[in-house]
Protein backbone atom coordinates (compact mmCIF):
# COMPACT_ATOMS: atom_id res chain seq x y z
CA UNK A 1 0.00 0.00 0.00
CA UNK A 2 2.76 2.26 0.38
CA UNK A 3 4.15 2.59 -3.08
CA UNK A 4 0.80 3.69 -4.91
CA UNK A 5 0.41 6.25 -1.62
CA UNK A 6 3.52 7.47 -2.40
CA UNK A 7 3.23 7.54 -5.98
CA UNK A 8 0.35 9.70 -5.89
CA UNK A 9 2.11 12.14 -3.93
CA UNK A 10 5.20 12.32 -6.40
CA UNK A 11 2.87 12.97 -9.11
CA UNK A 12 2.41 16.61 -8.79
CA UNK A 13 -0.13 15.28 -11.92
CA UNK A 14 -0.57 11.81 -13.29
CA UNK A 15 -2.54 10.73 -16.07
CA UNK A 16 -6.17 9.23 -14.78
CA UNK A 17 -6.35 6.47 -12.35
CA UNK A 18 -6.04 3.54 -14.91
CA UNK A 19 -2.93 5.38 -16.55
CA UNK A 20 -1.75 5.50 -12.65
CA UNK A 21 -2.18 1.74 -12.05
CA UNK A 22 -0.31 1.14 -15.43
CA UNK A 23 2.75 3.43 -13.92
CA UNK A 24 3.14 1.56 -10.98
CA UNK A 25 3.39 -1.38 -12.92
CA UNK A 26 6.19 0.29 -15.05
CA UNK A 27 7.83 1.67 -12.01
CA UNK A 28 8.24 -2.29 -10.63
CA UNK A 29 9.18 -3.26 -13.81
CA UNK A 30 12.30 -0.63 -14.52
CA UNK A 31 12.76 0.80 -11.38
CA UNK A 32 13.06 4.24 -13.31
CA UNK A 33 10.38 7.37 -13.11
CA UNK A 34 10.51 9.94 -15.81
CA UNK A 35 9.15 13.11 -14.76
CA UNK A 36 9.05 16.51 -16.36
CA UNK A 37 9.95 19.73 -14.67
CA UNK A 38 10.62 22.93 -16.26
CA UNK A 39 14.02 23.30 -14.56
CA UNK A 40 14.02 27.12 -14.59
CA UNK A 41 11.39 28.08 -12.08
CA UNK A 42 13.32 29.15 -8.86
CA UNK A 43 12.64 28.33 -5.98
CA UNK A 44 10.78 25.55 -7.32
CA UNK A 45 13.40 23.43 -10.03
CA UNK A 46 16.58 25.47 -11.20
CA UNK A 47 19.92 24.57 -11.59
CA UNK A 48 22.26 25.48 -8.93
CA UNK A 49 25.46 27.52 -9.50
CA UNK A 50 27.44 24.02 -9.95
CA UNK A 51 24.91 23.14 -12.67
CA UNK A 52 22.68 20.60 -10.69
CA UNK A 53 18.92 20.23 -10.94
CA UNK A 54 17.85 21.43 -7.95
CA UNK A 55 14.81 23.07 -6.09
CA UNK A 56 11.39 22.81 -3.76
CA UNK A 57 9.83 20.29 -6.55
CA UNK A 58 12.76 18.39 -7.26
CA UNK A 59 14.01 17.45 -4.10
CA UNK A 60 10.48 16.39 -2.79
CA UNK A 61 10.50 14.21 -6.08
CA UNK A 62 14.13 12.89 -5.16
CA UNK A 63 13.11 12.46 -1.30
CA UNK A 64 9.64 10.27 -2.63
CA UNK A 65 11.95 8.26 -4.90
CA UNK A 66 14.35 7.29 -2.51
CA UNK A 67 11.40 5.98 -0.36
CA UNK A 68 10.27 4.24 -3.20
CA UNK A 69 13.57 2.54 -4.17
CA UNK A 70 13.67 4.22 -7.93
CA UNK A 71 15.53 6.08 -9.58
CA UNK A 72 14.16 9.59 -11.64
CA UNK A 73 15.21 10.53 -14.84
CA UNK A 74 14.33 13.88 -14.79
CA UNK A 75 13.25 15.90 -18.36
CA UNK A 76 13.56 19.50 -18.65
CA UNK A 77 10.87 20.92 -21.05
CA UNK A 78 8.88 23.98 -22.17
CA UNK A 79 6.04 24.58 -19.39
CA UNK A 80 2.90 24.91 -21.77
CA UNK A 81 4.06 21.11 -23.07
CA UNK A 82 3.79 19.36 -20.19
CA UNK A 83 0.90 17.79 -20.11
CA UNK A 84 0.53 17.44 -23.47
CA UNK A 85 3.33 14.88 -22.89
CA UNK A 86 2.06 13.48 -19.98
CA UNK A 87 -1.08 12.45 -21.55
CA UNK A 88 0.62 11.34 -25.04
CA UNK A 89 2.53 9.12 -22.34
CA UNK A 90 6.14 10.87 -23.00
CA UNK A 91 6.61 11.63 -19.19
CA UNK A 92 5.25 9.18 -16.14
CA UNK A 93 4.86 12.57 -13.92
CA UNK A 94 5.19 16.52 -13.91
CA UNK A 95 7.26 17.75 -10.75
CA UNK A 96 6.10 21.73 -11.48
CA UNK A 97 3.93 24.61 -9.91
CA UNK A 98 0.76 23.06 -11.68
CA UNK A 99 -2.74 23.81 -11.23
CA UNK A 100 -6.06 21.73 -12.34
CA UNK A 101 -7.53 24.58 -12.30
CA UNK A 102 -10.48 23.95 -15.68
CA UNK A 103 -13.13 21.13 -15.39
CA UNK A 104 -10.68 19.85 -18.70
CA UNK A 105 -7.90 19.29 -16.60
CA UNK A 106 -9.71 17.41 -13.64
CA UNK A 107 -11.50 15.36 -15.91
CA UNK A 108 -8.10 14.35 -17.55
CA UNK A 109 -5.25 14.31 -14.62
CA UNK A 110 -5.12 13.56 -10.96
CA UNK A 111 -3.23 15.79 -8.88
CA UNK A 112 -1.65 15.08 -5.38
CA UNK A 113 -2.37 17.03 -2.33
CA UNK A 114 -0.99 20.79 -2.69
CA UNK A 115 1.89 20.84 -0.89
CA UNK A 116 2.88 24.25 -0.92
CA UNK A 117 0.94 27.68 -0.25
CA UNK A 118 1.63 31.31 0.12
CA UNK A 119 -0.46 33.69 1.55
CA UNK A 120 -0.64 37.79 -0.08
CA UNK A 121 2.51 39.17 0.43
CA UNK A 122 4.76 41.82 -1.63
CA UNK A 123 8.05 40.42 -3.55
CA UNK A 124 10.94 42.23 -4.92
CA UNK A 125 14.39 41.19 -6.31
CA UNK A 126 16.74 39.59 -3.61
CA UNK A 127 19.03 42.75 -4.03
CA UNK A 128 16.23 45.19 -3.40
CA UNK A 129 15.78 46.14 0.23
CA UNK A 130 13.50 48.97 -0.34
CA UNK A 131 10.47 47.20 0.96
CA UNK A 132 9.75 46.07 4.36
CA UNK A 133 6.13 46.68 4.66
CA UNK A 134 3.28 48.04 1.97
CA UNK A 135 3.63 51.72 3.07
CA UNK A 136 7.07 51.51 1.06
CA UNK A 137 5.66 51.06 -2.27
CA UNK A 138 5.32 54.84 -2.11
CA UNK A 139 6.87 56.19 -5.48
CA UNK A 140 7.31 52.78 -6.49
CA UNK A 141 5.63 50.41 -9.66
CA UNK A 142 3.95 47.25 -8.27
CA UNK A 143 1.77 44.16 -9.78
CA UNK A 144 -0.81 42.61 -8.66
CA UNK A 145 -3.09 39.55 -9.65
CA UNK A 146 -7.03 39.99 -9.84
CA UNK A 147 -9.81 39.35 -7.62
CA UNK A 148 -8.03 41.54 -4.44
CA UNK A 149 -8.38 44.75 -2.97
CA UNK A 150 -4.36 45.24 -3.34
CA UNK A 151 -4.81 47.93 -6.24
CA UNK A 152 -6.52 50.61 -3.48
CA UNK A 153 -4.27 49.41 -1.21
CA UNK A 154 -1.21 49.84 -3.08
CA UNK A 155 -2.64 53.32 -4.41
CA UNK A 156 -3.34 54.64 -0.82
CA UNK A 157 0.22 53.47 0.28
CA UNK A 158 1.76 55.71 -2.69
CA UNK A 159 2.49 53.34 -5.51
CA UNK A 160 2.80 55.26 -8.83
CA UNK A 161 1.48 52.44 -11.52
CA UNK A 162 -0.24 49.17 -11.03
CA UNK A 163 -0.09 45.97 -13.59
CA UNK A 164 -2.51 43.57 -13.45
CA UNK A 165 -2.13 40.19 -14.83
CA UNK A 166 -5.93 38.68 -16.28
CA UNK A 167 -5.99 35.68 -14.79
CA UNK A 168 -6.43 33.85 -11.07
CA UNK A 169 -3.82 31.79 -9.74
CA UNK A 170 -6.27 28.91 -9.95
CA UNK A 171 -5.98 29.74 -14.17
CA UNK A 172 -2.14 29.61 -13.81
CA UNK A 173 -1.86 30.29 -17.50
CA UNK A 174 -4.61 28.52 -18.97
CA UNK A 175 -7.86 30.15 -20.36
CA UNK A 176 -8.26 33.81 -21.40
CA UNK A 177 -6.69 36.62 -19.24
CA UNK A 178 -10.11 38.61 -17.98
CA UNK A 179 -10.03 42.04 -19.28
CA UNK A 180 -13.29 43.22 -17.57
CA UNK A 181 -11.47 42.46 -14.60
CA UNK A 182 -8.72 44.90 -15.26
CA UNK A 183 -11.28 47.40 -16.26
CA UNK A 184 -12.84 47.07 -12.85
CA UNK A 185 -9.35 47.44 -11.91
CA UNK A 186 -9.04 51.13 -13.76
CA UNK A 187 -12.25 52.33 -12.60
CA UNK A 188 -11.48 51.54 -9.33
CA UNK A 189 -7.99 53.92 -8.50
CA UNK A 190 -6.68 57.13 -10.19
CA UNK A 191 -3.47 56.28 -10.74
CA UNK A 192 -2.26 54.47 -14.08
CA UNK A 193 -3.01 50.79 -14.41
CA UNK A 194 -0.92 48.46 -17.10
CA UNK A 195 -3.02 45.38 -18.38
CA UNK A 196 -1.45 41.97 -18.58
CA UNK A 197 -1.70 38.69 -20.50
CA UNK A 198 -2.69 37.60 -24.17
CA UNK A 199 -1.02 40.45 -26.08
CA UNK A 200 0.84 38.68 -29.15
CA UNK A 201 -0.18 40.98 -32.30
CA UNK A 202 -1.73 44.49 -32.72
CA UNK A 203 -4.90 42.98 -32.83
CA UNK A 204 -4.21 41.82 -29.28
CA UNK A 205 -2.52 44.88 -28.62
CA UNK A 206 -5.98 46.96 -29.33
CA UNK A 207 -8.37 45.19 -28.09
CA UNK A 208 -6.75 44.74 -24.35
CA UNK A 209 -6.30 48.72 -24.19
CA UNK A 210 -10.03 49.07 -25.71
CA UNK A 211 -11.86 46.83 -23.20
CA UNK A 212 -9.57 47.34 -19.79
CA UNK A 213 -9.11 51.63 -20.98
CA UNK A 214 -5.22 50.74 -19.03
CA UNK A 215 -2.58 53.77 -19.78
CA UNK A 216 -0.15 51.01 -20.57
CA UNK A 217 0.60 47.32 -22.06
CA UNK A 218 2.84 44.92 -20.32
CA UNK A 219 4.28 42.30 -22.56
CA UNK A 220 5.26 38.60 -21.17
CA UNK A 221 4.91 35.70 -22.75
CA UNK A 222 3.59 37.15 -25.45
CA UNK A 223 7.63 37.93 -26.14
CA UNK A 224 8.51 34.31 -25.44
CA UNK A 225 10.57 33.40 -28.65
CA UNK A 226 9.34 36.65 -30.29
CA UNK A 227 11.12 39.63 -29.26
CA UNK A 228 10.63 41.36 -32.86
CA UNK A 229 7.21 41.60 -31.12
CA UNK A 230 8.27 45.10 -29.25
CA UNK A 231 9.03 47.02 -32.85
CA UNK A 232 5.78 45.24 -34.37
CA UNK A 233 4.03 46.78 -31.64
CA UNK A 234 5.84 50.05 -31.71
CA UNK A 235 5.30 50.35 -35.75
CA UNK A 236 1.79 49.61 -35.17
CA UNK A 237 1.00 52.24 -33.07
CA UNK A 238 2.45 54.79 -34.95
CA UNK A 239 1.55 53.43 -38.73
CA UNK A 240 -1.13 51.12 -38.10
CA UNK A 241 0.75 49.03 -40.25
CA UNK A 242 1.77 45.77 -39.57
CA UNK A 243 5.05 44.40 -39.89
CA UNK A 244 6.41 40.98 -42.08
CA UNK A 245 7.27 38.04 -39.82
CA UNK A 246 11.04 37.33 -38.96
CA UNK A 247 12.76 35.13 -41.94
CA UNK A 248 14.47 32.28 -40.97
CA UNK A 249 17.66 33.43 -41.15
CA UNK A 250 16.97 36.27 -38.85
CA UNK A 251 15.21 33.42 -36.29
CA UNK A 252 18.28 31.32 -36.50
CA UNK A 253 20.79 34.64 -35.78
CA UNK A 254 18.65 35.73 -32.72
CA UNK A 255 18.47 32.17 -31.23
CA UNK A 256 22.56 31.65 -31.75
CA UNK A 257 23.02 35.16 -30.65
CA UNK A 258 20.68 34.41 -27.33
CA UNK A 259 22.50 31.34 -26.62
CA UNK A 260 25.71 33.14 -26.56
CA UNK A 261 24.86 35.78 -24.21
CA UNK A 262 23.11 32.86 -22.25
CA UNK A 263 26.51 31.05 -21.68
CA UNK A 264 28.37 34.14 -21.42
CA UNK A 265 26.15 34.96 -18.35
CA UNK A 266 25.54 31.38 -16.91
CA UNK A 267 28.10 29.45 -17.98
CA UNK A 268 28.02 26.45 -20.71
CA UNK A 269 26.16 23.89 -19.09
CA UNK A 270 23.79 26.22 -17.57
CA UNK A 271 23.43 28.33 -20.74
CA UNK A 272 22.88 25.44 -23.17
CA UNK A 273 20.55 23.50 -21.08
CA UNK A 274 17.90 27.00 -19.92
CA UNK A 275 18.33 27.80 -24.02
CA UNK A 276 16.48 24.65 -25.20
CA UNK A 277 13.30 25.83 -24.09
CA UNK A 278 14.00 29.32 -25.37
CA UNK A 279 14.69 27.70 -29.31
CA UNK A 280 11.42 25.33 -28.63
CA UNK A 281 9.70 29.08 -28.25
CA UNK A 282 11.57 30.65 -31.32
CA UNK A 283 10.48 27.98 -33.55
CA UNK A 284 7.10 27.52 -32.26
CA UNK A 285 3.92 27.09 -34.53
CA UNK A 286 6.86 26.96 -37.65
CA UNK A 287 7.01 23.66 -39.77
CA UNK A 288 8.72 20.95 -38.57
CA UNK A 289 8.51 22.70 -35.09
CA UNK A 290 7.94 19.37 -33.05
CA UNK A 291 11.22 17.76 -34.46
CA UNK A 292 12.77 20.92 -33.69
CA UNK A 293 12.28 20.92 -30.33
CA UNK A 294 12.92 17.14 -30.01
CA UNK A 295 16.64 18.08 -31.42
CA UNK A 296 16.92 20.81 -29.59
CA UNK A 297 16.00 19.14 -26.12
CA UNK A 298 19.04 17.01 -26.83
CA UNK A 299 21.74 19.58 -28.15
CA UNK A 300 24.59 19.89 -25.97
CA UNK A 301 27.03 22.55 -27.54
CA UNK A 302 26.61 25.87 -29.75
CA UNK A 303 28.02 24.05 -32.47
CA UNK A 304 24.55 21.19 -32.53
CA UNK A 305 22.39 24.64 -32.16
CA UNK A 306 24.04 25.95 -35.02
CA UNK A 307 23.92 22.62 -37.11
CA UNK A 308 19.92 21.93 -36.35
CA UNK A 309 19.65 24.97 -37.43
CA UNK A 310 21.30 24.75 -40.56
CA UNK A 311 20.23 21.49 -42.02
CA UNK A 312 16.30 22.72 -40.61
CA UNK A 313 16.64 25.75 -42.57
CA UNK A 314 19.38 26.21 -44.48
CA UNK A 315 21.04 29.34 -42.83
Amino acid sequence: MLKPLLLAALAAVSFTAHAAESLLARINNHGTIVVATDGAYPPFNYHDASGKLTGYDIEVTRAIAEKLGITVDFQETLWDGMLAGLKSGRFDAVANQVTLGTPERRAAFAGAIPYSWTGAMVLTRKDDDRVHDIADLKGLKAGQTLNSNHAQRAEAAGVDAIAVHGRTREQFYSGNADYAAIAAVKRAVRIPVIVSGDVRRPADLKRALEITGADAVMIGRGAQGNPWIFPQLIHWLHTGEELPPPTLAERAAVILRHLDLLVGYKGEYIGIREMRKHAAWYTRGLKGSAELRERFNRAASRTEFAEILHEAWGV
